[in-house]
């Protein structure tokens, strides 16, 4: 009898510890996200603001966020599949592949790489290993 008392304060001092867990993870996630947000995001769009080299920093199967009226945190992501010159011969627009399979065309300057180029070409070197 004691050991039944026992396995039922075990399991609820577990279901306790187990909903503790699961708020903290769901507080670090919110908290990643608004830092993600805030640093990251912002800071990237500066760059490319303050650069403004769009032309040259977009490629063929680079991931680019969509620059769009609503807040960065609901811009959606994107690969490059196509890019299209102007008649001076520099990048004005690119075809893009949204997350959710659509292509749509964007003008460069509204288009925010991520930094992930260094990931392809890792992976280039390692294929040729």
């Amino acid at each position: 009898m004691h050991n039944d008392k026992h396995n039922a304060n075990i399991q609820e001092l577990d279901t306790i510890t187990a909903n503790k867990l699961f708020e903290r993870k769901g507080l670090l996630l919110d908290h990643f996200a608004k830092r993600w947000s805030n640093e990251y995001l912002t800071g990237l769009r500066e760059y490319h603001r303050a650069s403004g080299k769009h032309t040259e920093q977009v490629n063929i199967g680079d991931v680019v966020q969509l620059g769009s009226e609503s807040p960065r945190l609901l811009w959606r992501l994107g690969t490059i599949e196509d890019v299209i010159k102007g008649g001076d011969g520099l990048i004005r627009a690119a075809k893009v592949r949204t997350s959710r399979g659509l292509v749509t065309t964007r003008p460069i300057v509204k288009l925010y790489p991520l930094e992930l180029r260094f990931m392809k070409i890792r992976n280039e070197i390692i294929k040729r290993a």
